[in-house]
C-alpha cells in the first residue's frame, strides 16, 4: 500500500534507483547468481547507466503493495519473516512474484519530505540504510523500528 505517496512514484515504464538517507548508498541488485540469499548491496556509484543501481516498481495488487525487481539481476526484493528482522537478511529471489506476500513491499510516507520508508508485507520489517561504511557489501538490514523520524528508514526513489 502507498500511504499518501505521489501518485507518479510507480512508474513501471522507468527505470529508477533507489537512495539512502543516512549511507547515501544506493540498492545494488547484483548478478543472476546473486538471487537466493542475502546478497542486496548498498553502493555509492552513481546510478545514470549502471545497470546494477537501477531497479523497476510494479504495482502488485489492488492493495497498492510493490513489487520491487532488479533490472541486473531480475531478482525481487524478498521480506521474509518476522524472525529476519535485525540483521543482513533482504534476499533476492527469481521467484514469480505474483501473489507472493514475500515479494511485497508498503512505500510509507515519513517526516522527510521526499523520502520513503519501504516496509515488507511478509516480515512487517523497513530496509535499514544504515552508515556510508556499510556501502560495499552485503549490509541491507531489515528492521522493526518506527520509520517517521530514523534517518536509517529513508529511501528515495530517483527516476530517470
Amino acid at each position: 500500500m502507498i500511504s499518501n505517496i505521489d501518485d507518479d512514484i510507480i512508474d513501471q515504464e522507468k527505470l529508477c534507483s533507489i537512495r539512502s538517507l543516512s549511507s547515501s548508498g544506493y540498492l545494488n541488485g547484483r548478478n543472476p547468481d546473486h538471487c537466493g540469499g542475502p546478497n542486496i548491496y548498498l553502493s555509492h556509484s552513481c546510478p545514470l547507466g549502471d545497470k546494477y543501481l537501477q531497479w523497476q516498481l510494479f504495482t502488485a495488487n489492488s492493495k497498492g503493495y510493490v513489487n520491487i525487481r532488479s533490472v541486473s539481476s531480475g531478482g525481487y526484493l524478498d521480506g521474509r519473516n518476522p524472525e529476519h528482522c535485525g540483521g543482513p537478511n533482504v534476499f533476492l529471489t527469481n521467484r514469480n512474484p505474483k501473489d507472493d506476500p514475500y515479494l511485497q513491499w508498503e512505500l510509507v510516507k515519513t517526516d522527510i519530505k521526499g523520502y520513503v520508508a519501504i516496509r515488507s508485507v511478509s516480515s512487517g520489517g523497513y530496509l535499514d540504510g544504515r552508515n556510508p561504511e556499510h556501502c560495499d557489501g552485503p549490509n541491507l538490514f531489515l528492521t522493526d523500528r518506527d520509520p517517521k523520524k530514523d534517518v536509517y528508514l529513508q529511501w528515495k526513489i530517483e527516476h530517470y
